[in-house]
């Protein structure tokens, strides 16, 4: 909602807690008032990740002591920092914002999560299973229903890989499909990212919207299959007999309210219908994943037709996962080239398929035209 902005600070400094004490003194100084904390840290295994994410929600709690932030820690790499985080801020429009341990609410319309977590000990599918069942009762504690969600970050540790209980990243689609089960989703399912981490088990942040479908709309790709109607032939898991529930997100969905609008944007790739492009070419594939994502939010969709145009919306953040490090210094020129002015971070990250190498997400935001 363009009532909230994004920025984005990173630290070279070492160990951990300095970077970390580093990036909490930026944030200060800009003097805003943050409500969300995304932090992509270098840890490569569960013990790490568990004492990064322990420190950083005490280091939070200290420098916040009335008004804390809600932290989500993620074990995705920042390219050329030790540590980096993505702020969520409130802007002077929103009249109230009311703090709980879990979650923030924005005058009394918007919730914000931080990061859900399961037991690292657990299957990906059952950690996704708990994770979905405390969402539940959060949501229903607060007066909000399951199909409120209008986005939804998926950090799932190593995404590919196919353990005994089924591809990990299958095991959280069958979970997120008896979640959504529970209710009817008759304006369509939330923008959403499925990622890769190096660990950490299964991670979820959320944002909705009360009465969501009053406020909301899914904004469909006619270039690419929505991923909720892929075929079989391009889910993973260990069984190839059994029926593979498919990923349930759309492509973007567009938030209204009286004082804000913006879209938020699906993780993105090389995709089109629903085969991958350029295999071997990561240069290749960011391009056709931004042309995809400029269609998408464009006046020639015609799912768009009298709602979004491109004049009136632009990139205020955007994420970009990368899988080889390799191919950093050709994807920095690319973005540096062409979004000097957007925020971007840009995270090592394994994804959802393995001939993928790029894949992108972001949040635009409405112009205001104060001409007369």
């Amino acid at each position: 909602m363009s009532q909230l902005s994004y920025k984005i600070f990173r630290s070279k400094v070492k160990p951990f807690d300095s970077a970390l004490q580093d990036l909490f003194l930026q944030i200060e100084a800009l003097s805003l008032t943050p409500l969300r904390l995304l932090l992509f840290c270098k840890a490569k295994t569960n013990e790490e990740y568990i004492r990064m994410r322990d420190q950083a929600e005490n280091t939070c709690a200290n420098h916040f002591p009335t008004k804390k932030p809600l932290v989500a820690v993620v074990a995705q790499a920042p390219f050329e920092a030790e540590l980096a985080i993505e702020v969520t801020y409130a802007n002077t429009q929103i009249t109230n914002i009311a703090y709980y341990d879990r979650h923030i609410i924005l005058d009394n319309q918007v919730l914000l999560t931080g990061a859900i977590y399961g037991s690292v000990q657990d299957s990906i599918g059952v950690q996704s299973d708990n994770i979905f069942s405390q969402l539940t009762t959060l949501l229903s504690d607060n007066g909000y229903k399951i199909n409120d969600i209008v986005r939804q970050w998926n950090y799932i540790e190593r995404i590919t890989h196919i353990s005994p209980e089924g591809q990990n990243y299958q095991q959280f689609n069958d979970a997120r499909s008896r979640f959504y089960a529970q209710t009817e989703w008759p304006g369509g399912y939330p923008a959403a990212t499925g990622i890769g981490t190096a660990c950490g088990g299964a991670v979820v942040v959320v944002d909705a919207i009360r009465n969501s479908a009053k406020y909301s709309r899914a904004i469909d790709n006619p270039l690419q299959i929505s991923a909720h109607a892929y075929s079989q032939q391009v889910l993973i898991d260990s069984d190839i007999t059994r029926h593979k529930s498919t990923p349930k997100f759309e492509r973007a969905r567009e938030v209204n309210t009286a004082s804000s609008s913006m879209v938020y944007i699906s993780g993105t790739a090389a995709i089109r219908g629903e085969k991958s492009h350029f295999s071997s070419d990561a240069l290749q594939q960011l391009e056709l994943t931004m042309e995809n994502i400029a269609y998408l939010v464009s006046p020639e969709n015609p799912v768009n037709k009298g709602y979004i145009t491109a004049d009136n919306y632009s990139y205020s953040i955007l994420r970009i996962y990368l899988k080889r490090l390799s191919n950093w210094p050709s994807v920095k020129l690319w973005i540096t080239e062409n979004y000097t002015n957007v925020e971007t971070l840009c995270v090592e990250a394994d994804i959802c398929r393995d001939e993928l190498l790029v894949e992108i997400e972001g949040i635009a935001n409405k112009v205001e035209n104060n001409n007369s």
